[in-house]
């Protein structure tokens, strides 16, 4: 029948005021993506292998009115807005599985998720206050480069052990342990993407031990199976 709404496939779909659909709902920051790479010895041969930091970072978005989580890995340049280089679709946990149409993928908002994915809102997250304008049209806050706010720190290593680059640390330790990648490789290519320039991996233990100190890790954490591994046959991201 002409004009007869579809029916929601799961609950998510359904849209409350004053949301409107599309309007962004959820967004959660990842850990970053890496890849094995091989280090050179000084002589030119392959030495061993090193976890490579691949650029951008990750996030999870939601928009309203979608059954669907967008999993996305977002690239900037400056003066240019957010690019998705990574996606993936997902039904959230607890909603069960739904298939994923044509309709679907040609309706997502790729401008929007990395808009919403981008280091503007990444810097708001530091700014209670903003958060909800930023939410609303994440377009609008992607240009960080002419903002009137300061700069914020990159990511990296600190000039001292700050109690929230060892907060980093915990979490990067963590996502290593649940991906079942080496611990030290992995905290280190999070740090630092250039494998030249990674911390040792002796000096990756001592800021999980200055975690543990800080009761930001649980001693034997990292030491037990794992309660949410990746699928098997799952790459890690």
């Amino acid at each position: 029948m002409a004009g007869k709404k579809p029916v929601p496939r799961n609950p998510l779909e359904l849209v409350q005021p004053p949301t409107k659909p599309g309007d962004v709902t959820f967004v959660d920051f990842l850990p970053p993506a890496v890849t094995p790479q091989r280090r050179s010895r000084p002589d030119g041969t392959h030495g061993d292998t090193a976890l490579r930091r691949l650029p951008g970072h990750r996030a999870v978005v939601q928009l309203a009115g979608s059954p669907f989580r967008f999993e996305v890995r977002v690239v900037e340049e400056p003066g240019q807005p957010p690019q998705i280089v990574d996606l993936r679709l997902y039904s959230p946990p607890g909603f069960g599985d739904v298939a994923i149409t044509n309709a679907d993928l040609k309706s997502i908002p790729l401008a929007r998720i990395a808009a919403a994915a981008g280091s503007g809102l990444l810097t708001s997250m530091h700014d209670v206050e903003t958060i909800p304008d930023r939410l609303v049209a994440p377009e609008q806050h992607t240009d960080v480069a002419k903002s009137e706010q300061p700069r914020r720190r990159g990511r990296g290593r600190p000039r001292k052990l700050t109690n929230e680059f060892l907060h980093e640390i915990a979490d990067y330790a963590r996502e290593a342990h649940r991906r079942g990648q080496p611990i030290p490789q992995y905290v280190a290519a999070c740090v630092e993407p250039d494998p030249k320039r990674q911390p040792s991996a002796n000096t990756v233990r001592w800021w999980l031990s200055k975690a543990r100190e800080q009761r930001l890790l649980i001693p034997g954490e990292l030491n037990r199976k794992p309660k949410n591994p990746p699928p098997e046959g799952a790459t890690p991201p």
